[in-house]
């Protein structure tokens, strides 16, 4: 009896780890968004490194935002937010 509850709680544990290592690898990756975002325009220049991406405006401005990602997401998800918030850093 103990020797089937530790083989099934062993199966288990370990189905559930991978389940949540499978869970975790395609959960924060970046999708469902335009490609598009990482162009430049006339409005802002984009430079997408393997240290970084920034969306730099063409003109000055006085003040600059830095976001850091974190959390194992890919930082490419963050684009779409960036890319909102300089269109209307542009408005104001």
């Amino acid at each position: 009896m103990k020797r089937s509850f530790k083989k099934i709680f062993g199966f288990l544990w370990i189905t559930l780890g991978i389940g949540f290592l499978v869970w975790i690898t395609c959960n924060y990756q970046a999708k469902g968004f335009d490609e598009n975002i990482f162009r430049s325009t006339f409005l802002v220049t984009v430079k997408d490194t393997s240290d970084f991406i920034s969306f730099t405006p063409t003109k000055p401005y006085k003040k600059i935002f830095i976001f850091y990602p974190g959390a194992l997401v890919d930082p490419k998800a963050y684009a779409p937010f960036a890319e909102r918030l300089q269109i209307t850093a542009i408005k104001v």
